[in-house]
């Protein structure tokens, strides 16, 4: 298992050639370990089997799998409605946004369905043609019809305001997406609105009642 710590000054001059440029000098005093690459807070592949890919085809289910269509760590989510390709950048802009509406709630969770691992090459603009594809410039991911993109979660957190985040995010994606929430959210909220009809209900009850208990307590003092 490779080391988490960074080698010593001296081991890393003496890992370089003598005729090494000073600027990859200088870059073997960072830590060795092999750690993610971030985008904003969106993380990229530190690893992949191949450097470049063909742009390939949207994933379109014929079957019955649900895999990814349904809540696995929050109470809300937000789930496209067609199949699309989304960028790191796009998921950057989409993170950011939702993070704005939600800046003023202490605690709360969110979760990317999604990871961006599919490298996209491009070339400079009126460059000729051949010398081969080009260089990677970013890194996309393949997203199927009704997948998450991102869940939420607060004990907290007010459900206006969450899907008001939400749907804050979406407005930063390409394609058109919706909000959902769980079963358990939704059971927990239609007992919290009984247990409010009924707190009302006995109130009513209970301010019905008084006037009659203070004219019996008048006439008895009379």
């Amino acid at each position: 298992m490779q080391s988490l710590q960074p080698r010593s000054f001296t081991a890393n001059i003496l890992a370089r050639p003598i005729f090494a440029s000073f600027t990859d000098r200088i870059g073997s005093f960072l830590p060795t370990w092999n750690a993610h690459r971030y985008l904003g807070e969106i993380p990229l592949p530190r690893k992949v089997k191949y450097k470049k890919h063909m742009k390939g085809r949207l994933p379109t289910h014929s079957g019955g799998s649900i895999t990814g269509t349904q809540l696995a760590f929050g109470d809300y989510g937000l789930r496209v409605s067609e199949a699309c390709r989304l960028t790191t950048k796009q998921l950057e802009s989409s993170r950011r946004a939702l993070r704005r509406v939600l800046k003023n709630v202490k605690s709360f969770d969110h979760w990317l369905r999604r990871f961006p691992d599919v490298p996209v090459t491009a070339k400079s603009s009126e460059s000729r043609m051949g010398g081969g594809k080009g260089e990677v410039d970013h890194y996309m991911t393949r997203v199927g019809r009704d997948r998450l993109i991102w869940e939420l979660k607060g004990d907290d957190l007010d459900p206006v305001l969450a899907k008001a985040a939400l749907r804050a995010a979406a407005m930063k994606l390409p394609v058109q997406a919706y909000v959902i929430t769980s079963e358990r959210l939704r059971q927990k909220l239609r007992e919290k609105e009984a247990a409010d009809v009924q707190h009302a209900a006995s109130r009513v009850s209970f301010t019905m009642a008084l006037p009659r208990a203070e004219g019996k307590s008048l006439a008895a003092m009379s």
